[in-house]
């Protein structure tokens, strides 16, 4: 089967901690990847607070979309695992952004995933894509320049 390759940059903002659950397993008795994909919508909350978000409040006007989702399992986990979700900006666009992650098994030290997400900061009002806040940018850019 053909696989995309993803990749992690060198510039962990921010990381989340979670652990595998009962529930979180899949009936090959390791985590499902429908629960991973959860995980890291968690670990996409966190970040989103850091960068001054709520993805909670449906009354703000500029909320993020995601318009992209791609994840590569690299290795099974299992209950009680530790896992450490690290998460860093990709490329920075005019209206959105890449945020990667890295999924690291901290009990077994492994490596279990590598994920990213692309978002785009939209106008419910309008409905229609906007420029990502400067106050947003501000925290977001590490030594990049936004690209149309």
């Amino acid at each position: 089967m053909e696989k995309g390759q993803l990749y992690y940059p060198d510039n962990t903002l921010m990381s989340h901690e979670a652990t595998v659950r009962l529930g979180d397993l899949s009936l090959a008795a390791h985590l499902g990847f429908d629960y991973l994909v959860s995980m890291i919508h968690d670990a996409v909350a966190n970040f989103m607070d850091y960068v001054g978000l709520d993805m909670t409040d449906v009354e703000q006007k500029t909320r993020v979309i995601v318009v992209e989702f791609s994840i590569q399992y690299l290795s099974e986990t299992f209950r009680k695992d530790r896992l450490r979700i690290d998460m860093a900006v990709g490329e920075i666009r005019t209206k959105g952004f890449a945020l990667h992650f890295k999924v690291f098994n901290e009990t077994r030290e492994i490596e279990v995933a590598l994920a990213k997400i692309g978002l785009v900061f939209f106008d419910y009002s309008s409905h229609s894509p906007v420029a990502i806040p400067k106050e947003i940018l501000k925290k977001i850019e590490v030594n990049r320049t936004p690209k149309e």
